[in-house]
């Protein structure tokens, strides 16, 4: 049964603007790796990582090979770091030098 629409500004949904090329393909640009997984098969294991596209949300984030995305986006591999503390500690019995690093767009309190 067909039901009468009442029209709200909320369920708009707003466009974005795609540059297309001259035979109708656009570039997809990843940003970067939201995961990694290795999946295995009987005789086979595959490592995936989760891809977060250039003007996609997370939830459109998609599952790639990633040998295929090291060959092709060599950039989304190199983490860059900071050193921000170093430390001697003696665990069972030996000495270890810890170092406190922060990733590359994590903020301090995210530091390990």
């Amino acid at each position: 049964m067909l039901r009468w629409y009442r029209s709200n500004p909320s369920h708009v949904i707003a466009s974005t603007e795609v540059e297309i090329q001259s035979d109708l393909l656009y570039s997809e640009e990843p940003i970067r790796i939201l995961a990694r997984e290795t999946k295995e098969f009987r005789n086979k294991r595959i490592s995936l990582v989760k891809v977060l596209w250039h003007k996609h949300g997370v939830e459109e984030a998609t599952w790639e090979p990633e040998n295929v995305m090291g060959e092709q986006y060599p950039h989304l591999f190199i983490e860059q770091i900071r050193i921000l503390a170093r430390e001697i500690k003696e665990l069972r019995n030996k000495r270890r030098s810890l170092v406190k690093v922060l990733w590359h767009k994590h903020g301090v309190e995210e530091a390990t």
